[in-house]
């Protein structure tokens, strides 16, 4: 049997974006710094991923072509 590991981003008052409704944060690398080998590493692990819809809709795209080339 598969185990399930959750993993969501998400404030305090339940929002995982700024006050203008972005998450370009994220990516900032004042706070991304070496989270990427972290995530990398952890997903080396990982043979399934679900992803919410608004993630799909931000992230299928870049995952797609990562993928496909």
């Amino acid at each position: 049997m598969r185990k399930l590991i959750l993993q969501e981003w998400i404030s305090l008052d339940g929002f995982a974006e700024d006050r203008n409704g972005s998450t370009d944060f994220f990516s900032s690398p004042k706070y991304a710094e070496g989270s990427d080998d972290d995530l990398l590493a952890f997903m080396e692990g990982i043979d399934t991923i679900l992803l919410g819809a608004n993630t799909y809709k931000l992230k299928a795209k870049v995952i797609l072509r990562e993928l496909l080339y």
